[in-house]
């Protein structure tokens, strides 16, 4: 990753700073969606410069190998209604020396952990069924503490919750991102 942009999100006492990242990164959302290849990956990440263990404070990086596609991402013409409750920086060069680790955001749903969880209990379990390797599993399953982003299907409306991981990591070479800019495996730079 060589280059990035920055937005803070500007809460005020009528929109929350959970209300503005459902919308703005519903919008970026969308633009990274338009600029996905045909296997369903863009070379454009995100990263929570805030990031805590409840919070995703009011920090969103865009991180991209190459300046021009976050030109071509166009972020403040995506975002430009959001203008009185989002600033919007430059594009500017990773700063190197200022490089605290790196880390890996990915997406994580629970209910699919769930699912695997028990599919592998039953397999080491030959006496355990599937269904009852599930009950086991919902039973340990503690809700979800982290951070997420209160997010609307574009499909059917249905309202979600996009959870978002952060791991340490070592920095990679190769980048492989949704279009939620989000990766199991790509790490970013912090700084």
């Amino acid at each position: 990753m060589q280059y990035y942009q920055e937005i803070t999100l500007l809460p005020d006492e009528g929109s929350s700073v959970n209300f503005l990242w459902g919308k703005v990164f519903t919008a970026v959302h969308i633009a990274l969606a338009d600029l996905k290849n045909t296997q369903g990956i863009t070379n454009i990440a995100v990263s929570f410069p805030e990031y805590g263990e409840t919070s995703l404070g009011t920090k969103l990086r865009i991180l991209a190998e190459d300046e021009h596609l976050l030109e071509m991402l166009n972020i403040k013409g995506v975002l430009r209604r959001f203008a009185d409750y989002a600033d919007i920086g430059k594009i500017k060069k990773i700063p190197y020396k200022k490089i605290k680790g790196y880390a890996v955001y990915s997406r994580y749903q629970p209910d699919s952990s769930v699912h695997q969880k028990a599919r592998r209990y039953s397999q080491r379990h030959p006496d355990t069924s599937y269904a009852q390797a599930l009950q086991i599993m919902k039973s340990k399953n503690r809700a979800t503490q982290l951070p997420y982003i209160q997010m609307c299907s574009m499909t059917n409306r249905n309202p979600f919750r996009l959870f978002i991981k952060r791991t340490k990591a070592e920095p990679g070479e190769k980048y492989h991102f949704g279009s939620y800019g989000l990766s199991p495996h790509s790490a970013v730079p912090e700084f």
